[in-house]
C-alpha cells in the first residue's frame, strides 16, 4: 500500500523563474521612461522644426557652403566663426570666417531663403584676408 501513497502524490511545481529584486525592476523601469521620454522629445523637435530653414551653423549649410567651396577652388581648413545677423521665416542672413590652408581667411556672407519645400544658399559677398 505504501506504493499506492506514494504514486498517488503529485509530482512538486517546478519553481517559478528568478525574478530580479525589486531595484532591479525598479531602474528598468526608469530606463524605459527614459528612453520613452528621448524619443518622445525628438519627434516633437522633428514636427517642429519641419519645413524649417536650416541654421547657418547647420551641416546643411556648411555642406553646402564646402560644395561651394571645392567648386570655386577655395582650399578652406576649418570655420573660424559663423554668425546668425537676421533671421526671419522665409530667410537667414549669415557670416562666417574660414581659415585658409595656405593662410589667411576668407569671410563670407551669405543667405538661407526658403525655395518650394526646401531651402537654398545664396552667396551675398566674399574676400579673401591675409
Amino acid at each position: 500500500m505504501s506504493d499506492q501513497t506514494s504514486s498517488n502524490q503529485p509530482e512538486p511545481a517546478a519553481a517559478p523563474p528568478p525574478q530580479g529584486s525589486k531595484a532591479s525592476r525598479w531602474v528598468k523601469k526608469v530606463v524605459g521612461a527614459v528612453l520613452i521620454l528621448v524619443f518622445g522629445l525628438i519627434v516633437l523637435a522633428k514636427i517642429i522644426t519641419f519645413g524649417g530653414l536650416p541654421g547657418c551653423d547647420s551641416k546643411i549649410a556648411k555642406d553646402r557652403l564646402s560644395t561651394n567651396n571645392i567648386k570655386n577652388q577655395v582650399n578652406a581648413s576649418h570655420y573660424t566663426e559663423i554668425k546668425t545677423l537676421n533671421k526671419t521665416d522665409d530667410e537667414i542672413t549669415c557670416a562666417a570666417n574660414l581659415a585658409l590652408k595656405a593662410g589667411g581667411t576668407l569671410e563670407l556672407d551669405y543667405k538661407l531663403i526658403r525655395e518650394g519645400d526646401g531651402s537654398q544658399l545664396i552667396i551675398t559677398r566674399f574676400e579673401r584676408k591675409p
